[in-house]
């Protein structure tokens, strides 16, 4: 079984989102949305699909 490697393309709403995920965040801590962005960054290179037979 091989593993094969896929890309994720952020929509221009996704990155809108993030942005205002970022924004909200950082009211209460800008460290705090910096290290949310990074969470669901790492998280987003992370994903994993079943293998179709």
């Amino acid at each position: 079984m091989t593993k094969s490697s896929y890309k994720v393309y952020w929509s221009y709403s996704a990155k809108t989102n993030l942005k205002d995920i970022y924004g909200f965040i950082k009211q209460k801590s800008k460290q705090g949305a910096k290290n949310v962005l990074a969470d669901i960054r790492k998280a987003s290179k992370s994903l994993h699909f079943p293998e179709q037979t």
